[in-house]
């Protein structure tokens, strides 16, 4: 079973990446949702189950200031089934909330990133499967790094996925040789 943390982050990645467009009250914009038009979700929406979920939290944010927000805090844990949430997975969710709402769609997979390296969460899901394969095969066979990176680096900007190829190059080559090593991450 994967960490609290690293469960987040995949959902929230997963979700965010899939929809591909920010969750707002309005068809025309203006205030983000947890749940917005077109049954869009915010990344703390995201998480939040419709058992827990009450249109009254609309509008409040996870944290205010120094102070948790205990009815989103509390609707997130309840979906998770965990008691509490702790103060790094609090840090975390702040961190995917603020990405959703003060940024566009096409910088999300780079900030994405950041957060992974920030939080030292794995951001395999961040990857198409088929090239985290490719590294994967040719690393088995071939671990020059700099061979392996520049392949990588090349598919990378084929793809066009990150603003930042040098550094999602380097985590997807980490991420393969570390799974040669330890086995299969999650």
């Amino acid at each position: 079973m994967l960490p609290l943390d690293q469960t987040i982050f995949d959902k929230v990645a997963t979700h965010l990446l899939t929809q591909n467009a920010r969750s707002f009250q309005h068809a025309n914009g203006g205030i983000c949702a947890y749940r917005g038009v077109g049954g869009t979700k915010c990344a703390i929406g995201a998480l939040i189950s419709d058992e827990h979920y009450t249109e009254d939290i609309e509008g409040l944010t996870l944290v205010w200031g120094d102070t948790v927000r205990g009815r989103i805090a509390r609707a997130v844990s309840l979906s998770l089934g965990v008691e509490v949430l702790s103060p790094g997975v609090l840090r975390l969710l702040q961190d995917l909330q603020r990405l959703h709402d003060k940024n566009p769609p096409e910088k999300w997979r780079s900030l994405l990133l950041t957060t992974a390296c920030r939080f030292e969460l794995s951001p395999k899901v961040l990857f198409p499967l088929e090239l985290y394969e490719d590294v994967v095969s040719i690393a088995k066979v071939n671990q020059d790094y700099v061979a392996l990176s520049h392949y990588t680096r090349g598919e990378l900007n084929r793809l066009n996925l990150f603003d930042d190829n040098e550094r999602a190059t380097h985590e997807l080559v980490s991420l393969a040789i570390k799974e040669l090593r330890h086995g299969p991450t999650q």
